[in-house]
């Protein structure tokens, strides 16, 4: 049970952090400030979205206590 929850704030760093690190890569290799932005947003809806997921899946398992 302990890894679960730790997978959804994993997840959720690791999406936010994906998008920071994504951006200066991105800025190199466009040369533009504007798109490098556009991936940001991305890792970051697709994090609060697992993680709202698995928060309602967390809550299914507890209300069968399984």
């Amino acid at each position: 049970m302990l890894a679960f929850l730790g997978s959804m704030i994993g997840a959720f760093l690791a999406g936010i952090i994906g998008g920071l690190l994504a951006f200066p890569i991105a800025k190199y290799i466009t040369g533009n400030e504007v798109v490098a932005l556009f991936f940001i947003y991305p890792f970051l809806l697709s994090a609060i979205g697992g993680s709202i997921m698995a928060l309602f899946m967390l809550k299914i398992i507890e209300k069968a206590k399984i």
